[in-house]
C-alpha cells in the first residue's frame, strides 16, 4: 500500500504541476480571448453537449473538492473554449451529471484537500449507463508534504471513451 501511495503522490505532485503551469500561462496571458468560463456548479450540459452523459457518483469522508474542465481547441479558432469548475463538498454521497460535448478534452478530479488518515474517496464513472471506471481509496497514513489524496478521470474526448469501452 505505501509504494502505491508513493506511485499516487507521484502523479499528484505531476499533476498539481500541470495544473499550476496552465494556471500560469491563463494569468500571463489572460486565457487568449476569455474563452474559458469559470463555474462553481457542474452545469447539466456541456459546449453545446449531445454526445452522451457522464455520471460521478462519489462519497467522500471528508470535506473535499471536485475540479472538472472540459475545453477544446479546434484548428478553426485562435484560442480554446471551455469551462473550468471547482466545487465544494462536505462528507457524504453526491451523483453529479454532465453531458458531454463529441470533441472536448475532459478532466474531473475529486481530493480532499485537507486528507488525514482515514479519508476515504469512493467513486465510479459511467458514460451513457456503461461503468468506465470505480476506484474506493483510504488513506492509512498521514500526507507527506507535497502529496495528494484524490481520484481522477481524463479523455481526450468521447471517442476515446467510446474506444475505452469497446477494448473491455
Amino acid at each position: 500500500m505505501r509504494e502505491f501511495l508513493q506511485s499516487l503522490g507521484m502523479k499528484a505532485m505531476l499533476g498539481a504541476a500541470g495544473v499550476a503551469a496552465m494556471l500560469g500561462w491563463w494569468t500571463l496571458t489572460g486565457s487568449g480571448d476569455g474563452s474559458i468560463q469559470r463555474m462553481d456548479e457542474l452545469p447539466a450540459v456541456v459546449l453545446d453537449g449531445g454526445a452522451g452523459v457522464l455520471s460521478l457518483d462519489f462519497e467522500v469522508s471528508q470535506p473535499a473538492v471536485l475540479e472538472a474542465s472540459f475545453s477544446r481547441w479546434q484548428d478553426d479558432m485562435e484560442d480554446e473554449e471551455g469551462i473550468s469548475v471547482e466545487k465544494e463538498y462536505d462528507a457524504g454521497s453526491y451523483r453529479e451529471i454532465v453531458e458531454l460535448p463529441r470533441d472536448a478534452f475532459v478532466h474531473v478530479e475529486i481530493g480532499i484537500p485537507e486528507a488525514t488518515p482515514g479519508a476515504k474517496i469512493a467513486w465510479s464513472v459511467d458514460y451513457d449507463g456503461h461503468e468506465l471506471m470505480a476506484e474506493d481509496l483510504e488513506l492509512d497514513e498521514p500526507l507527506k508534504g507535497g502529496y495528494a489524496f484524490f481520484v481522477q478521470f481524463e479523455a481526450d474526448g468521447v471517442e476515446e471513451i467510446r474506444d475505452s469501452m469497446a477494448s473491455r
